[in-house]
């Protein structure tokens, strides 16, 4: 739904300033004191308009995931715990883009950071500089139920253990 107003906000924006550049495109050269846009120039108008507006959505990104870790006591707090998590969804579902690596890896992008969690480390999500080129793209559904699926995974291993003394004695088997 949001991220829908971010696209239509965007495209209303671009399609005034179309209205704009062809409002002077269209008037006589001696009706105006601007000449008109070359093709060129058009193009490289257009882009810089595709960069403000990816830029500002980045800069949107930033300032509500900067709410989110100010708000992340809300968490332990029973009667603030489902509106964190909502917007901690929310947030994931307009302003994160989500890779995988085969079976070894998660990415996170959202603006400038990017976030990897490994299949075979500690399940933690750590800060990562960069998403590989053989990543690929994955929807949020996708990568969340991976995410579980890795989880449940080290949960099942966790509590099967087996443990043994030292002269090879069986101690513990769960």
């Amino acid at each position: 739904m949001g991220e829908k107003r971010v696209k239509t906000f965007h495209d209303i924006t671009a399609r005034r300033w179309n209205d704009i550049i062809n409002a002077v495109n269209s008037r006589r050269p001696e009706d105006s004191i601007y000449p008109p846009l070359e093709e060129h120039e058009l193009a490289e108008f257009r882009k810089m308009e595709a960069q403000k507006a990816e830029a500002s959505r980045s800069d949107i990104a930033w300032y509500y995931s900067a709410k989110i870790d100010a708000f992340e006591e809300m968490q332990y707090n029973e009667s603030t715990r489902d509106d964190y998590w909502e917007l901690n969804s929310l947030f994931k579902h307009l302003f994160v883009d989500y890779y995988v690596v085969e079976d070894t890896a998660i990415y996170q992008q959202s603006g400038s950071e990017t976030h990897v969690l490994f299949h075979d480390g500690d399940m933690q999500w750590k800060k990562t500089e960069a998403i590989p080129e053989n990543a690929v793209p994955a929807s949020k559904s996708d990568a969340e139920h991976l995410e579980d699926c890795w989880r449940f995974q080290a949960e099942v291993q966790y509590q099967s253990i087996t443990f043994y003394s030292e002269n090879s004695e069986l101690l513990i088997k769960s």
